[in-house]
């Protein structure tokens, strides 16, 4: 009974302790995440809006979206728009020029698709289709699939054509 008792206790501690640790070691970390996260962000739309130096982070009815100057111009509008790729989400910061309809460009942020196939979405020569763009865009009319890796570009692209939709929608009420 002793050994069980011991035991008991030895492992609530350790149990306590670890728990506290890592507790510690998130509220530490968390700010500093959240400020390399903004950054990954603020690049994005900087690769994506070549000369952008401003942006303001706005949110209507749930969505969340950037206005993007550069100095007192006005360039457009970028929002993070995520989907269900062919292995996991795709993060994609859209670019949208201010009539709502022509895509400036895109940057995938995140993906998990698969290595040397699904993954090429994040590649040059598939994410420069985007740029200049007419909303809704189809594939193989407007951009060219992937070969081997069609659902993730079809991924990609109704991940564009939906975070396009919501824009206009918050803009219409």
């Amino acid at each position: 009974m002793k050994l069980s008792l011991r035991m008991f206790f030895v492992l609530t501690i350790v149990s306590f302790l670890s728990g506290f640790s890592l507790s510690y070691i998130w509220k530490i970390s968390y700010e500093k995440i959240e400020i390399q996260k903004k950054k990954r962000i603020e690049n994005a739309i900087k690769s994506v809006y070549g000369g952008a130096n401003r942006f303001e982070d706005e949110e209507r009815n749930g969505f969340r979206f950037y206005r993007v100057f550069k100095n007192e111009n006005f360039l457009g509008y970028a929002f993070i728009s995520k989907g269900s790729g062919y292995q996991g989400e795709i993060s994609v910061l859209v670019g949208v020029l201010p009539d709502l309809k022509t895509l400036r460009g895109i940057k995938i942020l995140e993906n998990v698709e698969t290595p040397g196939l699904g993954s090429k979405v994040a590649e040059d020569f598939f994410v420069k289709q985007f740029r200049r763009r007419r909303c809704p865009l189809r594939l193989n009319v407007d951009i060219k699939a992937i070969t081997g890796a069609t659902i993730s570009s079809k991924a990609v692209l109704k991940i564009v054509n939906n975070g396009v939709k919501k824009l206009e929608e918050v803009f219409k009420k």
